[in-house]
């Protein structure tokens, strides 16, 4: 076999799998286009060679997808379901094949994946030469139809935008079909790892919100190695455990990863202050600034792998607001990022204050902040003046020292601002706060119901 070409043997692995299985895909997207194309690939399979019938299906096509994970796998299953191998070549040797006019040493029919590189950069990188990629161009078309279609081999490349690819390849007889898949919907994301764990060992909870479970999976386990090893420990826990698995177990896994670990209490009994008042100050900010959209599903004081403590906003809010954000989505965020550090100050004073524990709270509002008032045209003072007319000139590429200046001082008064703000809901809810960080320093650990419940009720 040529340098540059690798059957992926992963395929034969897969078994029987079909596309018309929607265990396979469905966390995948909406893949009927790439069904029906499968379809169409098979049925020229054992035809006599007609050109117009290989044109009409595509000679070279582009897979979209949104998640680089999911796009080789698809081309995969397209091949399985058409009944073709599926094959690796590199982009040097599709050039080397194409400008000596030598077939694909390989057996078709076959699904020819061409991972995207300087053959198909939309400028010339090094390493292969203006003149050469331009000879590539102007003979990949004749080589397409003389060499590949004739013998049932078809290529195709992936990425996440058809504009990727040089626009010498995007045109007629070229790399001129391509599949657009939009991201799979969370409920989809979360049915499909409800499968993988195992309906039976899921409860109700996990059952009747998958929506909620994409959410979770797409902010925190994206990508299908990690679900695949976030599925075998929730296995795990319910073997180890002889129960069913709940929401609150993969919001625990979503915290801690998927290792098993013996989480050790902080010793400290101050810093176990500071952290319990710290992390309800966050949890507290987050139900009232939202009126009760967001109360937090999972807050901590049990150290973990960067951190002594976390807040965990509800996934059911986040998957309610994705997409859709509005300023006060972006300004609720700011302020929750802050009420860790006003929490602390308000109970512990301003000098006792951690000194490192909320830089990287400090660091997301900055960003957030910088982003409203310098991409966004917001303005810091839009809260409180009637004007949304005021910042309107907003950077599009990077910013001169100048604007970088304004939007920095801009963005500085901002959350100066909205921190007097959370000050302020601190202050009208000062009980709750106590009462929430002396049951978290209690049980450890609090779940989105317990949280509910004091900062509703009180404690009992």
């Amino acid at each position: 076999m040529a340098a540059g070409l690798k059957v992926r043997d992963e395929v034969s692995m897969q078994g029987n799998l079909q596309l018309s299985n929607p265990h396979d895909w469905m966390n995948m997207g909406n893949v009927a286009v790439l069904q029906k194309w499968a379809r169409q690939l098979k049925s020229l399979r054992d035809c006599v060679y007609d050109d117009g019938q290989w044109e009409m299906v595509g000679r070279f096509v582009m897979l979209v997808h949104p998640i680089k994970q999911y796009q080789v796998r698809l081309l995969k299953l397209v091949a399985e379901e058409a009944g073709y191998e599926f094959i690796e070549i590199d982009g040097a040797s599709l050039i080397e094949n194409v400008l000596a006019d030598r077939e694909f040493p390989v057996d078709a029919p076959a699904l020819v994946y061409v991972p995207q590189g300087e053959w198909s950069a939309l400028n010339d990188q090094g390493g292969v030469g203006s003149e050469k990629l331009a000879e590539f161009y102007e003979k990949l078309c004749v080589y397409l139809k003389r060499f590949a279609s004739p013998r049932q081999i078809v290529l195709a490349t992936t990425g996440v935008s058809y504009s990727e690819i040089n626009s010498a390849l995007r045109s007629v007889g070229c790399v001129d079909r391509r599949f657009i898949i939009p991201r799979p919907s969370f409920a989809e994301m979360g049915n499909a790892f409800i499968e993988l764990v195992g309906r039976k060992r899921c409860a109700n909870s996990l059952l009747d919100n998958p929506d909620r479970v994409g959410m979770l999976l797409s902010v925190e386990f994206e990508d299908q190695r990690r679900q695949g090893l976030l599925a075998l420990g929730m296995q795990r826990a319910a073997h180890d455990q002889s129960r069913q698995l709940t929401y609150d177990d993969l919001v625990h896994f979503g915290v801690r990863g998927s290792a098993d670990i013996d989480l050790v209490p902080e010793r400290d009994d101050n810093m176990l202050k500071r952290v319990a008042i710290h992390e309800a100050g966050h949890a507290l900010v987050a139900y009232f600034d939202s009126n009760g959209a967001n109360v937090p599903d999972y807050i901590t004081v049990l150290p973990g792998r960067g951190f002594r403590g976390v807040s965990v906003d509800s996934y059911a809010y986040m998957g309610e607001i994705h997409g859709k954000h509005s300023y006060e989505d972006s300004r609720h965020k700011i302020r929750v990022l802050l009420a860790g550090r006003a929490a602390e100050s308000m109970v512990l004073g301003r000098t006792k204050i951690g000194t490192f524990g909320s830089r990287s709270d400090l660091i997301n509002a900055s960003a957030v902040a910088k982003e409203l008032v310098g991409l966004c045209g917001f303005s810091d003072d839009i809260d409180f003046v009637d004007c949304t007319s005021k910042n309107l000139l907003v950077t599009e590429e990077d910013a001169s020292p100048s604007e970088q200046s304004h939007v920095e001082g801009m963005a500085r008064k901002y959350l100066a601002y909205q921190y007097e703000h959370v000050e302020k809901i601190l202050q009208t809810t000062s009980g709750l706060l106590i009462q929430l960080s002396e049951e978290l320093i209690k049980k450890q650990v609090l779940l989105q119901r317990e949280v509910k419940q004091i900062l509703t009720f009180g404690c009992a």
